[in-house]
């Protein structure tokens, strides 16, 4: 049987999400047994997209998955495997007579081919790997166990959330009082329980010279094989997978389907680090490492990021780049959070303002809690959040690095003389607000409703980036009612507003290098006078236009990333404090 397996997870972690397609890393080894299972497009899509380490292990022919043809495009191949065609030799092969176990028409070569090390070289009996596989047709169950019983893998992922319609897909495990013969060992189920939204199984693995045991837990949901909405996050599944404290591998239902496998695997070197904060909130958020081991070069110092999202949005929104920065860079280090008042962060208290003064200080508190206040970062900043951004570099000059602002800067709203007139009516507008009642919604809010209201509010945004959002902005409550999460006081306009003069002592003010991305045409009026006075101020200000929509970040990935990584090979010069942990987490 060929699955995919991954080494080097660290961190068992959290979950939620997301509907992209991610990158993996570590993706090293196709090992075979007896039979072929393999996984449906999109999952083979996300396996495949890591260039360096995919075309040094094995080739892929793609049939009849495309429109049921037997070739493909240039474009296609490219978005298939990663590479032009030029890049890799295409390789022609008839499918095996095996192919009554494929679950679609994808060929894998034997060559090249990277096994698994004999677990006797290993030294220990229990070895770090992770396994994605599709679940077992009924001709494929004992192989199903023998993978498990042969590689012992921590982690094994079953996928199946586009077989739900087929016939020929089982219950793979023995019922209580039955026992599975596998050959050269037996199953048994042992323990089955029931909670709210998973079941629990455990197994008995033991050879049948009874001297080799091997115990295995499989989790799945209360609904299974139906897929469940993606507020059932797999955020909640990580955690659960990681205080099952299991001594043998664990099976895990992967619910969301084969889109989800990327996902997945990625997730699974994110740690979750929730930030409270001085007026009593928590701010949600993660840090991301490359799980790969680096080279000599990289591990002599760490490169560290903060990205921050714009308004209404949340750090999902900024995910599918950082994932590519991560994948490319193993020295980087990136932490997203939910701004307050968004995603799954804390709201203020009613009557607080989402000032940028509040905004900052918040800021401040994460650099501090991470201990990075001892060095120097980068910021990545989108909307609001390169706003947030250049005030942070205006404000503590000699922390920031790089300063990557993403279809947004510090522009005036208003002329020195209509200041505090301003300050006035917005306080005037933001009490009249407040007094209000709050909204009630008689229509039941759905996902599908969700992600409709997240494009329709932002123009261009694609199917994958809206539901990427929406998974982060809606919730259920202790009804199982969906609703969104976010502050409606964000709404309300910030009390104290940018004037020319303060909009010129902020650019003066940072240090550092500066990158705008800019939309070809922004969906608000493009900030020229800051721009000229970036230019005016800082020799190492770079400017970039991408023919996108506001949530180009998101729709062009690439281009933003590769934008991103020319502008860091020539101005991000690291630090050389010596990095010392003055996290307080």
């Amino acid at each position: 049987m060929n699955y995919i397996i991954f080494k080097n997870i660290h961190y068992y972690l959290l979950l939620n999400f997301l509907f992209i397609k991610f990158s993996f890393i570590s993706l090293t080894i196709i090992h075979e047994i007896n039979q072929v299972i393999f996984l449906n497009p999109q999952t083979n899509r996300a396996l495949i997209r890591c260039p360096l380490n995919y075309k040094h292990n094995f080739n892929i022919e793609w049939y009849n998955v495309i429109n049921n043809r037997t070739e493909i495009t240039h474009n296609e191949y490219y978005h298939i495997y990663g590479l032009q065609p030029s890049d890799h030799e295409f390789i022609c092969s008839s499918i095996s007579e095996i192919n009554g176990k494929y679950r679609m028409k994808i060929r894998i070569y034997g060559y090249p081919k990277i096994v698994l090390m004999e677990i006797a070289k290993i030294g220990y009996y229990r070895i770090d790997q992770f396994i994605i596989t599709q679940h077992p047709m009924m001709n494929t169950i004992i192989d199903f166990w023998q993978m498990i019983w042969n590689t012992n893998a921590n982690i094994i992922v079953s996928l199946y959330g586009d077989e739900k319609s087929q016939s020929d897909v089982p219950d793979f495990w023995p019922l209580a009082n039955q026992i599975m013969n596998c050959g050269s060992f037996i199953v048994c189920l042992t323990n089955e329980y029931f909670e709210y939204e998973y079941i629990y199984r455990d197994f008995l693995l033991r050879s049948v010279e009874e001297n080799i045991k091997l115990e295995v837990k499989l989790i799945s949901c209360t609904y299974w094989p139906e897929t469940c909405s993606p507020i059932k996050t797999s955020f909640n599944l990580i955690n659960t997978i990681k205080n099952l404290n299991s001594i043998g591998p664990i099976v895990v239902h992967d619910f969301f389907g084969g889109h989800r496998a990327g996902q997945y695997r990625i997730l699974m070197i994110i740690t979750e680090l929730n930030i409270p904060c001085v007026w009593g909130g928590i701010l949600k958020g993660i840090l991301l490492k490359n799980d790969t081991i680096v080279t000599s070069e990289y591990n002599k110092i760490t490169t560290k990021i903060i990205g921050i999202h714009g308004w209404l949005d949340n750090f999902n929104s900024l995910l599918p780049m950082v994932e590519k920065l991560i994948d490319h860079h193993p020295n980087y280090e990136i932490y997203l959070y939910d701004r307050a008042g968004h995603g799954f962060s804390s709201h203020l208290p009613k009557g607080f303002d989402y000032s940028h003064a509040h905004n900052l200080e918040d800021l401040r508190i994460v650099v501090q809690a991470l201990g990075w206040n001892k060095e120097k970062f980068s910021i990545i900043g989108h909307s609001y959040g390169a706003i947030l951004g250049m005030i942070y570099a205006a404000s503590y000059p000699d922390d920031i690095v790089c300063l990557v602002a993403i279809d947004a800067l510090v522009r005036p709203h208003v002329s020195s003389d209509l200041f505090w007139t301003t300050i006035g009516s917005r306080i005037d507008n933001s009490l009249q607000y407040l007094s209000r009642k709050s909204k009630t919604y008689t229509d039941e809010l759905t996902f599908e409703k969700a992600v409709e209201h997240t494009k329709k509010s932002r123009p261009g945004i694609t199917d994958e980036a809206a539901k990427l959002l929406t998974e982060r902005a809606v919730r259920r409550d202790s009804d199982n009612k969906l609703h969104f999460t976010r502050d409606e006081s964000l709404k309300l306009l910030s009390l104290f507003p940018f004037t020319d003069n303060m909009v010129e002592n902020v650019v003066q003010a940072m240090k550092a290098s500066i990158l705008f991305i800019g939309a070809t045409n922004p969906q608000w009026p493009r900030p020229s006078k800051t721009i000229d006075l970036l230019k005016k101020y800082h020799l190492n200000f770079e400017m970039t236009l991408i023919d996108g929509p506001h949530h180009f970040h998101m729709t062009h990935i690439d281009e933003v990333v590769n934008r991103i990584e020319q502008y860091f090979d020539k101005y991000l010069q690291q630090s050389s404090i010596t990095m010392i942990q003055h996290s307080q987490l």
